[in-house]
């Protein structure tokens, strides 16, 4: 799969219809990852904003490639939150975000936008490494909307902020410039045209710009 079509298809999922042309350009402000570097968040205000930066970086850490962080994916997730995301979505993800910082506090007397990096693998381990009943359950859940039982209700917004996240944080990482050039392997459109090339020369996935 091609950088045009990972973006093509994480969107559809997401339940937008975007170009991937609309996608890179609202990433090209992905350049500067901290407010003191002159990002200047829309969506995610004061702690929030810094804490995103490590919530993408745990779902996407730094190996031999550079992480989200590093590529500024929690800029693009901001961007999309603030200029692109329904307003449902945007309500549904400011509650999730409260309610999960609410509930962490309650089970652990901790801060969640205080948590270090280990502390949030934790937490994401124990949110999302669990058996497939309960996995079949979320989704179910997901799908069919709010619940009225005050505790599903809140395991309704957490899980609908984290999947929100998870899969805005992997557009963003796969549609930056750094990924997409440098990492997958680049041919600029237009580009040259060759035909019948055999299979085993083609090498890396292929990212179109």
């Amino acid at each position: 799969m091609d950088r045009r079509e990972a973006i093509v298809s994480i969107s559809t999922v997401l339940g937008y219809t975007i170009t991937p042309a609309s996608i890179i350009s609202l990433s090209a402000g992905c350049g500067k990852t901290q407010v003191d570097d002159g990002w200047q968040p829309g969506y995610f205000a004061g702690e929030d904003a810094g804490f995103v930066g490590l919530l993408g970086e745990t779902f996407l850490p730094r190996t031999e490639t550079p992480g989200s962080f590093d590529v500024g994916a929690h800029v693009f997730v901001d961007g999309f939150l603030d200029q692109v995301a329904k307003v449902s979505d945007q309500d549904k993800c400011k509650q999730g975000l409260a309610l999960w910082k609410t509930d962490y506090n309650q089970r652990t007397g901790n801060d969640l936008i205080k948590a270090t990096s280990e502390e949030l693998q934790k937490e994401l381990t124990r949110l999302f490494d669990v058996g497939q009943d309960q996995q079949r359950s979320i989704k179910k859940m997901l799908s069919a909307g709010k619940p009225q039982d005050d505790q599903l209700s809140g395991q309704y917004y957490m899980y609908s902020f984290l999947m929100m996240f998870k899969r805005l944080i992997m557009l963003g990482y796969y549609a930056s410039e750094q990924v997409g050039e440098n990492i997958l392997s680049y041919l600029p459109v237009p580009g040259r045209y060759e035909a019948c090339i055999p299979a085993e020369e083609v090498g890396n996935v292929w990212a179109l710009g």
